[in-house]
């Protein structure tokens, strides 16, 4: 975890570290964990998804190259492309991107001994 005086992790690591949460969050053996670190993302999901669509369409309205300069900041890039809201311009960068809606924990199967 960042110190409030350390320095921002780029971008890059941030999503590769978030990736991994998300993956042990998905993994854990305790069904609750996996339940709470699903809603936290859901939630988490809801709150962005609403203030980003409404971003989106602000951009939409101005146009020109307010919404150019945002769609080339990596940052703002990666937001819009994580919620579907860039227009259509070939296939994302994040091919492996599930929606929260499509995600579904299963329990991890408990192996046995081996052979």
């Amino acid at each position: 975890m960042l110190s409030p005086d350390s320095q921002v992790r780029p971008l890059d690591e941030t999503l590769a570290r978030l990736d991994e949460l998300v993956e042990s969050f998905e993994t854990d053996p305790d069904p609750i964990v996996q339940g709470r670190a699903l809603e936290l993302l859901q939630c988490v999901d809801a709150v962005h998804r609403v203030g980003l669509t409404r971003l989106a369409s602000y951009l939409d309205e101005l146009g020109g190259t307010a919404r150019e300069r945002a769609v080339a900041d990596p940052a703002i890039r990666v937001l819009l492309e994580l919620y579907d809201l860039l227009p259509s311009e070939g296939p994302s960068r994040h091919v492996g991107f599930v929606p929260l809606g499509e995600v579904k924990l299963v329990a991890a199967r408990q192996r046995g001994p081996g052979p």
